[in-house]
């Protein structure tokens, strides 16, 4: 459990795949949670994309990701994907060694 993990300092979210209700009330509660814990959270945004761009891309998740605003809407605030989004040139081993790469700056993904 990464909250309870005194080493875990730094962890990220990735949304990927179709929709999810109560996603959102998910990353909120990480993000509310993490904070009490002193841990710092991060989004990779539209889900697998943002983890195989060069560099990856992430953002820290502020005070905005406690909200309830988006609660009730469809949707994750992270943005999603699908596979079959993926166009036929998608290459599962960058995928992997993108994940590995981002992972050596996080404590938990």
């Amino acid at each position: 459990n990464a909250a309870d993990d005194p080493v875990i300092k730094r962890i990220a979210i990735l949304t990927s795949g179709g929709d999810c209700p109560g996603i959102n009330a998910c990353i909120r509660s990480i993000v509310k949670t993490s904070k009490m814990k002193g841990i710092d959270v991060w989004g990779l945004p539209i889900g697998f994309p943002g983890l195989i761009k060069d560099p990856p891309e992430a953002f820290q998740l502020d005070e905005s990701f406690e909200s309830t605003s988006m609660l009730t809407k469809g949707g994750s605030r992270l943005g999603g994907f699908v596979s079959s989004d993926y166009s036929s040139g998608f290459d599962k081993l960058s995928l992997d060694e993108k994940a590995i790469t981002i992972s050596k700056s996080l404590d938990s993904l």
